[in-house]
């Protein structure tokens, strides 16, 4: 594209237009100065995104881990008895722990914001992935039912 050997499709365009904050006619025309601030924010924010999902994914894996040595420190078993069941059931390991120092609310805290650092450190992977799924999902086909003999 650069050599202009190649003419990039429309799709690309679009998507180059709005990942820089430039129109297409910037992006195709020669004679169009490109603003090196557009490119410079894209980059400043994409850098962000990567120090803070770096960041809280690797604070959120420090504290499951820091919860899972506790759990196999301190063992402990959270037993369930409701009066009227005749049922028992014993949890033991990380959810005994857990469920016995009721910090299962933090075990999920820190599983969010694990999904989250890791959404944020692989967000373009993640948005060409969606963006191919939403496009086979667009032009699929109908099944159609089976011809009745």
């Amino acid at each position: 594209m650069e050599l202009g050997a190649a003419t990039p499709d429309t799709e690309h365009v679009v998507r180059l237009s709005r990942l820089f904050g430039v129109s297409t006619d910037t992006l195709l025309l020669d004679d169009a100065p490109f603003p090196p601030s557009a490119v410079q924010a894209a980059g400043s924010r994409r850098r962000w995104e990567l120090i803070g999902g770096g960041l809280a994914s690797s604070l959120a894996a420090t504290g499951l881990l820091i919860l899972g040595i506790c759990a196999s420190i301190f063992p402990a078993v959270y037993i369930e008895a409701p009066m009227d069941k005749e049922w028992v059931r014993a949890y033991s390991g990380l959810s005994g722990f857990l469920m016995t120092n009721n910090l299962c609310w933090l075990f999920w805290l820190l599983c969010l914001t694990l999904a989250g650092g890791l959404a944020a450190l692989f967000r373009p992977r993640l948005q060409s992935l969606f963006g191919r799924l939403r496009h086979r999902l667009a032009h699929r086909q109908p099944s159609q039912p089976p011809a009745e003999e």
